[in-house]
């Protein structure tokens, strides 16, 4: 090989391996891309079972049209992205909306998919409370003595799905229940079931955590609706008598005080 050949082929691996580097240089001084700012300016934090969430936000940087999807994560599970989406409006905005078909501990949060320049970007974390009326009966007593559950009760002719109700033939009676602040409304009727004594009279009571809340006296046909508000009650009492103008020093029974369908507003 004469001289200037082999100066030539090293002018050029000197080139190539310059042209190497100054490419290694500009690839690791290429900026990281930027993300998206998603912000949720609307979103609840309390739902009932079978109820809407409807979620609102912003995207920034946006355009028109731009693609925003919801994502949802139940306790103790990873993120996975729903079917829910939208599209930004002319003002950089969304809107989602996902039904509420169980009880699920969840927490939802909005992406913004990755852009040609910008990273995938999510909203902050949205936790959301789930609320399902339940019948009371679900619930096992934790004490009580001549009060039962069972799966009817009748007042003034109206039938009523499960129910608790005195022993006919006792003279008072209690049962209580655990809430463990899970709870925040209970509603039933009050009054005396169709097997009552026409010459019994009964008196409903209930105490949360102690306090009574709630006193009623009935006779044969007589009731009443009662929605009571039971958010952060540990304990939930109901006691009842009865009296009976046919009835004995000893025996006053014959008033079958009934709680009818009662149901209680609870999360899991």
């Amino acid at each position: 090989m004469t001289i200037t050949r082999m100066l030539g082929a090293a002018l050029a691996t000197a080139v190539t391996a310059t042209t190497l580097a100054a490419t290694a240089t500009t690839a690791e001084a290429a900026p990281p891309k930027k993300k998206f700012t998603v912000t949720v300016t609307s979103a609840p934090k309390v739902v009932q079972q079978g109820d809407r969430v409807v979620i609102r936000g912003t995207v920034r940087p946006g355009t028109k049209g731009d693609k925003v999807e919801l994502q949802i994560r139940y306790a103790g599970g990873a993120w996975k992205t729903t079917k829910m989406t939208d599209k930004l409006d002319g003002k950089r905005r969304f809107v989602l909306m996902d039904k509420v078909s169980s009880t699920k501990t969840r927490s939802y949060r909005v992406l913004r998919p990755a852009s040609r320049t910008r990273k995938a970007s999510t909203s902050k974390v949205l936790p959301v409370t789930v609320y399902s009326w339940r019948y009371l009966t679900q619930l096992s007593p934790v004490s009580g003595s001549s009060t039962y559950e069972y799966g009817s009760a009748s007042i003034n002719g109206v039938a009523y799905g499960p129910s608790v109700r005195a022993d006919a033939h006792k003279n008072d009676g209690k049962t209580e229940y655990n809430l463990l602040r899970r709870c925040t409304q209970l509603s039933t009727r009050v009054g005396l079931d169709d097997t009552s004594e026409i010459t019994a009279t009964g008196t409903a009571r209930l105490e949360l955590d102690g306090t009574e809340k709630f006193t009623g006296s009935y006779q044969l046909t007589q009731s009443q609706p009662l929605l009571l508000d039971v958010t952060n009650v540990f304990r939930l009492t109901f006691e009842w008598a009865s009296t009976n103008t046919e009835g004995t020093p000893t025996d006053q029974s014959g008033a079958v005080v009934t709680l009818a369908a009662p149901r209680i507003l609870c999360r899991d």
